[in-house]
């Protein structure tokens, strides 16, 4: 089996569990949750569809290379910019994160996370929250998805991106 295709696997596999991993944890909070809104049942929804979303990325660059690893681009660019300000909030990571950002909050302050498939979705909450950060996993791995549609589109000389 060529290298090429363990790389391929891999990171379908990587996603897929991320996927998994991500909605078992939501499913676990909805498990403790009393009532659901409609914008928390819409916000839900999303998030939840994300994490579907990189397990059918994974699905795909199991048995189609080239759509896999579009989708995979998609997924890993996806979870790249994490940030909250102005009550607004955005994290989604699907898989393994580490994470190096800046808390504007209430002083200057460099964070440095490590988290496995987590999610923040936030709309008119926590207005004074102001941070910024950036998932190395995942630009490392938009990096090597890019290198992988470099090699296919090498190797079939009228592959498309």
């Amino acid at each position: 089996m060529s290298s090429t295709i363990i790389n391929y696997k891999t990171l379908a596999w990587y996603q897929i569990a991320g996927g998994v991993i991500g909605i078992f944890a939501w499913i676990m909070a909805l498990i403790s949750t009393e009532s659901i809104s409609g914008i928390v049942l819409f916000m839900l929804i999303i998030m939840i569809s994300l994490y579907i979303f990189s397990i059918y990325a994974g699905q795909t660059l199991l048995s189609n290379h080239s759509k896999g690893l579009k989708l995979s681009l998609l997924n890993q660019a996806l979870q790249i910019i994490h940030f909250a300000a102005a009550g607004y909030a955005f994290k989604y990571i699907s898989g393994i994160g580490f994470t190096i950002g800046i808390d504007l909050t209430k002083d200057v302050l460099f964070k440095f996370n490590f988290e496995l498939s987590s999610m923040i979705l936030n709309i008119n909450y926590e207005k004074y929250t102001a941070t910024l950060s950036f998932n190395v996993i995942a630009i490392y791995l938009l990096l090597y998805i890019t290198r992988l549609q470099n090699q296919v589109q090498t190797k079939i000389p009228n592959y498309t991106k």
